[in-house]
């Protein structure tokens, strides 16, 4: 080895070069945790600014629901379990031995 036939590389000189080492790193993570602490700080106190606000008027007069209205969002279940099943219906015609894959409807768009 070139290098260690040079220069004097002994224990403690290596010893001394791992203690530094460390000590360098352990105070680059701790500069990194304290700007993380500082960064959530920050988000938090302007979070609590932003729930500080008071809340508009029209929140307190909460618009009540009719008969009519409930009646409207039970026959929207009923379309929407109407189309799952002829989803499900179509997937199984298709399929050979009858296995459905699992499916997921994500949206379903009422067109008045």
């Amino acid at each position: 080895m070139i290098f260690c036939e040079t220069t004097d590389v002994t224990i403690p000189f290596s010893l001394l070069v791992l203690l530094i080492g460390m000590l360098v790193i352990f105070f680059a993570l701790a500069i990194i945790v304290c700007v993380v602490m500082g960064y959530s700080g920050i988000f938090r106190a302007l979070d609590r600014r932003k729930k500080e606000k008071p809340a508009p008027a029209a929140a307190e007069s909460a618009p009540t629901i009719t008969p009519a209205e409930e009646r409207a969002a039970t026959d929207d279940d009923e379309i929407v379990a109407a189309i799952t099943a002829a989803v499900y219906a179509v997937l199984s015609a298709e399929s050979e031995d009858g296995d459905v894959p699992p499916f997921r409807v994500k949206s379903i768009l009422a067109i008045k």
